[in-house]
């Protein structure tokens, strides 16, 4: 049987709103034989996030953000080391939590800080129809959903 991360030829995992509950859980599926390197930041109101590998990582802090959210450096072999931040705003769902989500956008590193190339990845509680997000992007990020034009495909057991 295979199992989680080979059966879909993951090499390099973002996970965002990662419980104590959900790491013993990754753990007994295996994540930790399939994902020999991780940074797990966990939290109990599921803010935490995560990063699992099969390359090398280096765990290099976090923004100063309410979600707990891993920055790595990437070693992969055979190719220049790359950043990649795990993302996970605060879904701008009213009053209190929108400006949260508004200032998480103002928190994450640009494309030109110093640094390696950088990949932000997860949930971004937006959509590119979010002045926040397109902003983001138009400081030098691409969208990987625009630019594999597999933005909007159904995933999971049923796609």
């Amino acid at each position: 049987m295979r199992t989680f991360g080979l059966e879909r030829d993951i090499s390099l995992l973002s996970l965002q709103e990662v419980t104590e509950g959900a790491k013993v859980e990754m753990r007994r599926l295996g994540f930790d034989r399939e994902f020999p390197h991780s940074v797990v930041l966990t939290d109990p109101a599921a803010g935490g996030g995560a990063v699992y590998s099969r390359y090398p990582l280096q765990y290099i802090g976090r923004p100063p953000t309410e979600a707990l959210q891993p920055r790595t450096l990437v070693r992969v072999p055979g190719a220049s080391v790359f950043e990649l931040m795990s993302v996970h705003p605060y879904a701008p769902a009213g009053p209190r939590t929108t400006p949260l989500w508004s200032s998480d956008y103002l928190l994450m590193p640009g494309p030109d800080e110093p640094g390696p190339p950088r990949v932000l990845a997860g949930d971004f509680n937006a959509t590119l129809d979010h002045e926040k997000l397109r902003n983001l992007i138009a400081t030098g990020y691409r969208d990987a959903g625009d630019v594999t034009a597999a933005g909007f495909r159904r995933r999971g057991p049923q796609g």
